[in-house]
């Protein structure tokens, strides 16, 4: 309860309550949601982010361990400043998809502020406003080096694999 006491006269007070329950527990939930928010922001590997008019608007904590930063230093800058010039022309027509409303699933190459350059898979959709307007989009970029390396080292191993099944069929 919410109490309150007033002095009416110089001999009387007047005394009111409210229950303020609802109040309490509403702020209960936001305090639960806050922390299962912050719970899943900084645990999260994937970088996830908010792009407005080109800029970033928000990045989430995870942005720090891979491109070298912390969100603070990300937000207000272009996000073609993370794209690795290779996909720059391929990142333009998904960024164009964006606006126009559609979605986008591509593996692109990011750069890190100490010039590494990341592999990630990009997912990425419009972002709507609480009136269903668009603003924006956000996306999930997962980090991929070790699937792409992987895959390289697969890729440069299948000709001397060939090589090999070859001579065992011609010694066979």
């Amino acid at each position: 309860y919410d109490l309150r006491v007033t002095r009416a006269t110089p001999t009387s007070l007047v005394l009111t309550w409210r229950d303020v329950t609802e109040r309490f527990q509403g702020a209960q939930r936001i305090a639960n949601s806050e922390r299962d928010y912050r719970l899943l922001a900084e645990n999260s590997s994937d970088i996830v982010i908010h792009v407005r008019d080109g800029r970033f608007a928000w990045v989430s904590p995870s942005v720090a361990e891979v491109l070298g930063a912390p969100p603070a230093y990300w937000v207000g800058r272009q996000v073609r400043e993370i794209i690795a010039d290779e996909d720059a022309a391929a990142v333009a027509d998904r960024l164009a998809t964006l606006n126009a409303g559609g979605t986008v699933r591509q593996r692109i190459r990011v750069v890190g502020v100490d010039g590494v350059i990341h592999w990630v898979d990009l997912h990425a959709k419009p972002f709507l406003d609480d009136d269903g307007h668009q603003d924006g989009f956000t996306a999930a970029l997962r980090v991929v080096d070790d699937e792409v390396a992987a895959r390289h080292q697969t890729e440069a191993a299948r000709p001397q694999q060939a090589r090999a099944d070859a001579r065992y069929r011609r010694a066979g």
